[in-house]
């Protein structure tokens, strides 16, 4: 038994590796002794600017909303900036030099409702330094924590009146909305329970092609446009194209890195999908915006086949194994048929499976899992480890949303086919590979508390570490 649990920390331990401190999209603790300076900071911004009390506590409110939660996105995108830096230039600045004056209307007032139901709970006057908004109730925490998030949201586009492409125009509308929406997910919490929003439906196959988003917060399509055109270029070329950046400057970008003649089938599929706002469904639904939509998604995983390939080292593929995972559960479009009972034919569509194999090549190539470890086990961990097709019909599990910066346990490892990993609350999921090779998954909404079952844990967030020892039991 001594044997196995010394193998299982060899496992877990090399596990531990997906944080460390040569990869800059993951830098926990790094950071953590500027946050209160930070808030002193954004204190003394407030008090200059004479905000009244409830606006600062919306604003140290939304503050405390992204330490919470900026972690986990750090860790699943590449090129973020560390937190303290991503506070002080994304929101104590905004606020610094473009914000003035804050108008807070009451839900039960005239304006307030009003407010509500023609523009929605905030919004930045072009400008004019002007925000206003609408705060609900902060008993409601669900309701509060979206709300926060609407404020993220109105602050970053205070950063992007000098975008030089036609705002009105498909890339426009990307930039100014798709990136604005990516911001404000930063103030909310990673979630794996996404449900399918923004669609476009080809009438002719009755196949529909979904967007996914956490909560009812719109605009899904142009954040996953946006989010697409920064896997390929980057987290800093992205603000820059939010700042001043061109067309050209961008085709320039994209071609360097994938090859000449990238960059335009890329843009005029993204331009060929482009839905507008309130678009009718007749205009919404088109065979020529569906199959768009398709083809861009076939442009983006060929790019990230050539991400993939392109991994020269151990550091490179634990840092692209996580980024991966992430943008399959969140940003790859769901192919579904129309009809009583829904089919996915995502898989099918984009062959995502061959893009598994690339990655599980690689992840064994360069020995992440362990040498002691048989080919078929790594295999089957890595299949569990980036499965993320679960959608309501299957499963209510609630996956990990970043396996490797949140707290999670593997237990059962001597079961071949099996892997049980747990959130931040314990709560915990098991994967299960049945004998036709489908991977079923289950979800147990309780704190785990078997603690004979559990070898130990590694935990790279901002609590303290634990690794198992041989004295650990099964």
């Amino acid at each position: 038994m001594k044997r196995v649990s010394f193998y299982l920390l060899i496992i877990i331990a090399s596990f531990s590796l997906f944080s460390t401190k040569n990869l800059k999209y993951c830098s926990a603790n790094e950071s953590i002794g500027s946050l209160e300076s930070l808030k002193i900071s954004l204190i003394k911004v407030l008090d200059d600017k004479k905000f009244d009390e409830k606006t600062k506590e919306i604003f140290l409110d939304t503050f405390y909303a992204i330490d919470r939660n900026y972690y986990d996105y750090e860790c699943t995108n590449i090129g973020l900036p560390k937190i303290d830096i991503y506070l002080k230039n994304n929101f104590i600045n905004l606020l610094k030099d473009n914000i003035d004056y804050i108008n807070i209307y009451t839900r039960d007032s005239e304006q307030g409702r009003s407010f509500l139901e023609k523009i929605g709970a905030a919004y930045y006057m072009p400008g004019l330094k002007y925000i206003s908004m609408v705060p609900p109730l902060k008993e409601d925490i669900n309701e509060y924590n979206a709300y926060l998030a609407a404020v993220l949201h109105e602050i970053t586009h205070s950063k992007q009146e000098n975008i030089v492409i036609d705002k009105d125009s498909f890339l426009g509308m990307i930039l100014l909305e798709g990136g604005a929406t990516y911001h404000q997910r930063f103030a909310t919490k990673p979630s794996m329970n996404l449900s399918l929003y923004e669609s476009i439906e080809n009438p002719e196959t009755q196949m529909a092609i979904y967007s996914k988003s956490s909560d009812e917060i719109g605009y899904s399509l142009y954040e996953n446009s946006f989010y697409k055109l920064q896997m390929l270029v980057g987290y800093d070329e992205m603000e820059r194209m939010q700042s001043g950046g061109t067309y050209d400057e961008l085709v320039s970008l994209i071609d360097s890195k994938y090859g000449k003649g990238k960059a335009k089938r890329v843009l005029k599929y993204m331009e060929d999908s482009y839905v507008k706002v309130r678009a009718s469904k007749k205009e919404r639904n088109t065979p020529l915006k569906y199959n768009a939509a398709i083809n861009l998604e076939k442009e983006i995983l060929d790019c990230i086949k050539k991400d993939i390939a392109n991994l020269k080292s151990r550091e490179e593929t634990i840092k692209y194994f996580n980024v991966y995972r992430n943008y399959k559960s969140r940003y790859l479009l769901n192919c579904i048929k129309i009809s009583n009972v829904k089919e996915d034919y995502t898989n099918e569509i984009f062959d995502i499976a061959s893009i598994d194999d690339l990655i599980e090549k690689k992840v064994i190539e360069f020995n992440i899992l362990s040498q002691y470890m048989s080919r078929s086990r790594q295999e089957n961990i890595i299949k569990m480890l980036l499965y993320t097709n679960v959608n309501n019909n299957e499963s209510n599990a609630s996956i990990p949303y970043n396996l490797l910066a949140s707290k999670f346990v593997t237990s059962n490892l001597l079961k071949k086919n099996s892997l049980i990993l747990f959130d931040k609350d314990e709560k915990s999921i098991e994967f299960f590979i049945e004998r036709s090779g489908k991977i079923k998954v289950t979800s147990n909404k309780k704190p785990y508390n078997d603690k004979k079952k559990i070898f130990g844990y590694i935990n790279t967030s901002r609590e303290n570490k634990r690794l198992p020892s041989t004295k650990d039991t099964y």
